[in-house]
């Protein structure tokens, strides 16, 4: 996305030059390896932790109450 972004703004915008460089597919190749990734990287594992713990704690309060009602049953 960011690569997209970085032609966009390499094409629309005259400010920064038409130089035959290629700093600013450079800049934004950078920019989505070392911070578009990570931060992508570091969102799916925070919701695959929670998703995990909620589920964790969800079934341990569900074998808790299967455990009373079967000790309860003896």
């Amino acid at each position: 996305m960011l690569i997209l972004f970085g032609g966009i703004v390499h094409g629309y915008l005259p400010s920064l030059g038409h130089s035959t460089s290629s700093f600013s597919y450079t800049l934004a190749l950078i920019l989505t390896w070392f911070v578009a990734i990570p931060a992508l990287a570091t969102f799916l594992i925070g919701y695959s932790l929670t998703a995990v713990l909620t589920e964790r704690k969800e079934n341990q309060a569900r074998m808790r109450a299967y455990d009373e009602k079967r000790s309860a049953s003896l």
